[in-house]
């Protein structure tokens, strides 16, 4: 019977394509079946596995959601009850494939109207919900064992099952943390929606608000499902469901701009004793785009695939430095220092803002700059954006001359520490450097690495127990070994550690 079986759609078990998940409701127990597609050809193929969790007396109408709840990328499988949340993890091991047996907490319940997303942008998946009995809302944090209550900005107090408001959760203006839409129907005769968003900017909530008229459109349908960017700018757009036939779907564009709202306390000007002045000059992203005789100030990628995607909302950055250059009085004696940005990176399950791919540095009258390009380590249990290289450079007689290459090394330690749920640490295990003079001779290479790999307590606490620093005229490369340096020195660390670990 279809109308016993609920559906759920996500990434299961961390491999990057997406499973169907089939819950069936016969008396007593609920069966569990996760559908996996291997081959997508004519005739596609699927694997089945079942569990019945015991969970006397289920029926259709429980409450079951899938999220993630311990920040290792792949969703569990949450039943809210009267007394509290039952948590099922799905293991896939060697052997077999299962359900564990349910992880309890006593909040949330279902007396609330619970609505998910990651708020603070750690992995772990948050709650925004509505006391059904009070009608009053709230946002709790998961901190992957407790919750931590934070304020809300929600206020009304109307019964979202009442078809007069409904909420969605979503990135609605570009900057990666999660943003609250609240569409309210005011008045019936005429029609007049209220929409507001609750902007999160990760130490609270700004809300925006605007109204609708003359439209009809299903206030139950909650729009996340049906929610993408459609004018490619980035920024979630809003799709609503019309109720009639002649105007099957209604589509409202977020046009976020820049106001005086979204500028923050920023420094502009520094001024010493003696009155000389440091000016620092801002710009938005969206606004980063040069003139004729200038290249942009940012330049946005298009190399993103989701959950990666390019930031779009309004972040200020320095674009231009002016400084007192010590030789004379300003503003005759003024150093200008400029900055260029490119590959801004959100990541839109929960990560946040992860950095630039590429930036520049230019001293525009030494006529001297510095490049640094980033990278994201990715697998499914973490994210970490780093340097990869950096470049330094300098233009003689019209030429630029390569002063410096350094090539950044990382490893990230993966493994819990002590009883502790995770413990992912990267550290710096090689910086490569490679060197020329002003006249394009090569100088010298100098390497350091520092090694924690086979020693237990280094991985654990992060202190290398052996340090290298190694030199030589000749250009060697990132990959070359330790015997091709003719100079080196070796520095070998003992630690002892005691863990103390205090009861919360």
């Amino acid at each position: 019977n279809p109308s016993n079986i609920k559906f759920q759609v996500d990434d299961f078990n961390g491999d990057g394509k997406s499973e169907l998940l089939v819950m069936i409701f016969p008396f007593p127990d609920v069966d569990i079946a996760l559908i996996e597609t291997y081959s997508f050809n004519i005739t596609p193929t699927f694997s089945v596995i079942r569990h019945t969790p015991k969970s006397a007396n289920a029926s259709i109408n429980h409450y079951y959601e899938t999220r993630d709840m311990d920040a290792d990328g792949i969703p569990e499988l949450i039943r809210l009850k009267s007394d509290g949340m039952y948590v099922y993890k799905f293991l896939f091991e060697p052997g077999g494939q299962t359900i564990s047996d349910p992880v309890h907490y006593t909040f949330p319940t279902s007396a609330f109207q619970v609505y998910w997303a990651d708020f603070n942008a750690d992995g772990y998946c948050d709650i925004l919900f509505r006391n059904k009995s009070t009608g009053l809302w709230g946002i709790q944090l998961f901190t992957g064992s407790d919750f931590i209550t934070v304020d809300c900005p929600v206020t009304l107090t109307e019964d979202p099952s009442n078809n007069r408001v409904s909420y969605s959760l979503l990135d609605y203006n570009g900057d990666g943390l999660v943003d609250i839409n609240e569409r309210y129907l005011e008045s019936e005769n005429p029609k007049k929606f209220r929409n507001t968003f609750f902007y999160n900017n990760g130490n609270g909530f700004r809300s925006e608000s605007f109204y609708t008229y003359d439209i009809d459109h299903d206030i139950r349908i909650n729009p996340i499902e049906r929610t993408t960017d459609m004018n490619g700018d980035g920024i979630n757009d809003v799709i609503y469901q019309a109720n009639n036939d002649y105007n099957p779907g209604l589509v409202y564009l977020v046009a976020y701009e820049v106001n005086s709202k979204d500028k923050s306390n920023l420094i502009e000007v520094i001024r010493d004793e003696f009155d000389n002045e440091t000016t620092f000059t801002y710009k938005h992203l969206p606004y980063c785009t040069g003139d004729d005789q200038t290249e942009p100030e940012y330049v946005k990628y298009t190399d993103s695939s989701y959950p990666f995607m390019d930031f779009q909302g309004p972040m200020a950055v320095v674009t231009k430095v002016s400084a007192f250059d010590g030789l004379g009085n300003q503003p005759d004696n003024v150093r200008e220092i400029k900055y260029h940005y490119e590959g801004a990176k959100i990541h839109l399950k929960g990560k946040g803002y992860l950095g630039f791919m590429k930036t520049r540095v230019a001293d525009v009258d030494a006529g001297s700059w510095s490049e640094t390009t980033n990278k994201i380590e990715k697998t499914d249990n973490y994210i970490f954006p780093h340097t990869d290289i950096s470049r330094s450079y300098v233009k003689i007689n019209g030429q630029d001359k390569k002063l410096n290459e350094t090539k950044y090394t990382y490893y990230v330690h993966n493994k819990p520490l002590q009883n502790l749920a995770k413990h992912y640490a990267p550290y710096q295990t090689k910086v490569h450097s490679k060197n020329w003079n002003e006249k394009g001779e090569y100088e010298k290479t100098v390497r350091t690495e520092s090694l924690y790999l086979g020693n237990e307590n280094a991985l654990t606490y992060g202190n290398p127990y052996k340090v290298l620093e190694l030199g030589s005229e000749s250009e060697l490369e990132n990959h070359s070994s330790i015997s091709a340096f003719r100079f080196g020195k070796e520095a070998s660390t003992f630690y002892s550690y005691k863990l103390n670990l205090i009861d919360r």
